[in-house]
């Protein structure tokens, strides 16, 4: 191959990878809260899909200093769910999406709650998403 052609494919590689990194921590840096946030996602609940899982995105530091981890939806408690850490080592939620349609009444709103201790001091940070119903 000729050096041209070398160095026209060494920028596409850089490119793709700076523009997907890029994308990643623009994604994760969206959560806003003072000083903590969470957004939801799907940020609509439709109750006839057949999604199994749902997760909850954050700006909460997850290290030796968060503890006392809790989920509600509408004001009762989401007993097992799963927490992970995302690129920029924020916590990450992943819930059973049953669990959560089974609290769910008619009401057109879903309120999550996770309650935290961060570095001795307690947190309740909220999100709220839309349900729809559209077998009804």
């Amino acid at each position: 191959m000729s050096k041209v052609v070398k160095v026209l494919m060494a920028l596409v590689m850089v490119t793709v990878l700076l523009v997907s990194v890029t994308g990643t921590v623009l994604a994760n840096q969206r959560v806003e809260g003072d000083p903590y946030g969470i957004e939801v996602s799907p940020n609509v609940l439709n109750i006839d899909s057949y999604a199994i899982s749902g997760n909850i995105h954050s700006n909460i530091p997850k290290n030796d200093n968060l503890t006392g981890v809790a989920l509600t939806v509408d004001g009762q408690d989401i007993a097992e769910f799963g927490m992970g850490i995302d690129d920029l080592g924020h916590l990450v939620i992943k819930f059973d999406m049953g669990d959560v349609k089974a609290i769910l009444d008619d009401g057109a709103k879903a309120d999550f709650a996770v309650s935290f201790t961060y570095a001795g001091d307690s947190y309740i940070v909220y999100d709220s998403v839309d349900v729809i119903y559209p077998s009804k």
